[in-house]
């Protein structure tokens, strides 16, 4: 058969192989629990992102139906605050959408991300418009005259 000294380094080769591969079967189950567990946390940040812009969404219709009460005379405090609470509510969700945009999960986050500022950007351009509505046309002597020609029809 073999020498002794070959016969040594046959077993020592296997020893260390059989180590080596019991090794590499725990870290190939090991990595695919970080990885699953990974996949699991995008799942969970695609979630809890619906779930921020959803109520944007529900919320919008609601100021845009504010914007078609043309007919208030004078702005009121609680307009004043409405509009001045959606601001708040959008800086905040900007801030938020920074945060996630800015991260180094931003591409497994696409759709939903993309969602997210949309729906950032729609209850920004509501608002603008509840402030031309109830503030800054209210200043404006043209479309107060326009107004009134609507209200004669």
């Amino acid at each position: 058969m073999y020498s002794s000294k070959i016969t040594y380094e046959i077993n020592d080769i296997k020893a260390d192989l059989f180590t080596k591969r019991e090794v590499a079967v725990e870290s190939v189950k090991t990595e695919e629990e970080v990885i699953n567990g990974f996949l699991d946390q995008i799942i969970e940040l695609n979630a809890r992102i619906k779930q921020i812009y959803l109520p944007i969404e529900a919320i919008i219709p609601k100021l845009e139906k504010l914007s078609w009460f043309s007919d208030v005379e004078e702005v009121n405090e609680d307009i004043i605050e409405i509009i001045s609470l959606t601001k708040e509510y959008k800086s905040l969700l900007t801030k938020l959408y920074v945060v996630y945009n800015n991260s180094s999960v931003k591409r497994a986050l696409k759709t939903e991300l993309k969602n997210f500022k949309s729906g950032i950007d729609d209850l920004k351009e509501t608002c603008e418009d509840l402030e031309f509505v109830f503030v800054d046309s209210k200043n404006d002597e043209e479309m107060i005259r326009l107004n009134k020609q609507i209200s004669e029809l």
